[in-house]
């Protein structure tokens, strides 16, 4: 648990993260990498020594493409989201008036 605390206080310094977005992060990172190895798993579970004839190359080739561009619309995205969120709630923590926007008299001052 130790390790955990330690990568989570990376995280808080690294990328201005308040504890629980840290933690959020942490858990997001760990998801993600049982994600992966889940999905290696499966793809891993075909043997190797089976010759498949043309048709089922064809079938598996296009439930593998089926696979990843489900995982990136299903859930890469969720992933990329939960992320994203986190980023925003250190920009608007950084920069309180809204980032990319200029404050309003010096808007009116240039317009």
């Amino acid at each position: 648990m130790e390790g955990n605390q330690e990568h989570i206080q990376d995280l808080m310094r690294h990328f201005g993260f308040s504890e629980k977005e840290a933690q959020a992060a942490y858990h997001l990172e760990r998801a993600w990498a049982l994600c992966e190895e889940m999905h290696k798993e499966t793809l891993a579970e075909k043997p190797d020594d089976a010759q498949p004839n043309l048709e089922e190359a064809a079938r598996e080739f296009w439930e593998g493409i089926h696979r990843e561009i489900y995982g990136h619309v299903h859930i890469h995205a969720h992933f990329r989201e939960l992320y994203r969120f986190l980023g925003m709630k250190v920009l608007e923590r950084h920069y309180p008036e809204g980032w990319g926007r200029l404050p309003q008299d010096k808007e009116e001052e240039q317009g």
